[in-house]
């Protein structure tokens, strides 16, 4: 216990937050990659939309940390709808905060068998081929805050023929869409005066050897908007392989105002000491990501905590997580973005050993 008792003494820094608060650490420079823009555009939350991009692995994964996060910041400062949802992947039965559903796509994956074109893959390193019938539909929710009324749906995509696709709106209104061919990323958006709650895009005539698609969008042009990518197993390298002209096209049409890279369970270890190379991977990751995206806010969202059983079969807290989340802390610090513990604010809530305390309460 006493050893417990100094771990939590030295690993959390309380000396200048208020009582439970941890916070966010701003290591911003001249480069302008600190907290700094995302504050303001929350200042002009009423005349734009105030975009983030929420990077993670298997931890946001369903949407249940950060529907939370996002149901909180748009009752503080408007907004409405889930923003970003991928075509098809694993998670569209699960996700609690909108009914996602869809036919006729398939899903090409770095880690699948299935053929992968590196050149292809989008923001959550994926693509998606679907031909003439192929639909994805999103039904807003109950279960969060502003999930039912949000006013704009927009489908992404590339297509090197011409085709043709219907947008169809509260199960009632049916609106056709003609697209010319373009080796570049495409972006159809629907502006509605009337709250929209459920929104299917369809491809009324393509050819799935041709076209690749990559989300949809619900949400509206102010307030609020937080999209999840989850990208399940993955450390977070993965995503300085996006090609950079692609991210480009994306910060054209959906600027970010701010980035926030959650990962780390997939990198930790045991008694893992060493995350030097992990560390130079991602602050390749973030400066890929500011090269796309040069006027986001980019923050390091630190691993969580994790437990495992010691030499004598007792659960406590992996030593790797603690290092892991330090090098992670070096990320920031080193790229001159900014930081935010996530394990220093589960410690405050449930000790060192929170989670094993939590699966304990549970």
């Amino acid at each position: 216990s006493q050893l417990k008792q100094k771990l939590a003494t030295a690993y959390v820094d309380t000396s200048h937050a208020p009582e439970g608060v941890v916070e966010i650490i701003d290591f911003a420079d001249s480069t302008n990659l600190g907290m700094e823009h995302f504050y303001e555009a929350i200042e002009q939350r009423h005349t734009k939309p105030v975009r983030i991009a929420f990077f993670g692995d298997s931890f946001i994964e369903g949407d249940i940390l950060t529907a939370q996060i996002r149901s909180r910041m748009q009752k503080m400062w408007g907004g409405s709808g889930v923003g970003y949802i991928e075509i098809a992947p694993e998670t569209a039965g699960f996700r609690y905060s909108v009914t996602h559903r869809h036919d006729g796509f398939s899903r090409h994956y770095y880690l699948t068998r299935r053929a992968f074109d590196r050149q292809l893959q989008g923001p959550g390193c994926d693509y998606y081929t679907g031909g003439t019938g192929a639909w994805v539909e999103g039904t807003g929710t109950k279960r969060a805050f502003g999930n039912r009324n949000f006013t704009n749906t927009a489908l992404f995509f590339k297509s090197r023929k011409p085709i043709r696709l219907n947008l169809i709106v509260n199960n009632r209104d049916t609106f056709p869409f003609e697209v010319q061919a373009s080796e570049a990323l495409q972006h159809i958006c629907h502006r509605s005066e009337k709250p929209i709650w459920k929104a299917k895009w369809q491809i009324a005539e393509g050819d799935s050897t041709n076209s690749v698609f990559y989300g949809m969008t619900m949400d509206r042009d102010t307030g609020i908007i937080l999209d999840n990518i989850s990208m399940r197993g993955q450390s977070g390298t993965q995503i300085a392989s996006i090609p950079l002209q692609l991210l480009k096209e994306m910060n054209a049409v959906r600027p970010y105002d701010l980035i926030v890279l959650q990962f780390g369970l997939n990198v930790a270890t045991e008694q893992g000491r060493n995350f030097a190379g992990y560390q130079k991977q991602m602050e390749k990751v973030v400066k890929h990501l500011h090269t796309a995206f040069p006027q986001a806010t980019i923050l390091v969202m630190s691993v969580g905590d994790r437990a495992y059983k010691n030499e004598y079969g007792e659960m406590e807290t992996m030593p790797g997580i603690k290092n892991l989340s330090l090098y992670q802390k070096n990320i920031a610090a080193r790229t001159h973005s900014s930081y935010w513990s996530l394990l220093d604010a589960m410690v405050q809530m449930g000790g060192i050993d929170s989670m094993v305390a939590t699966e304990a309460d549970a």
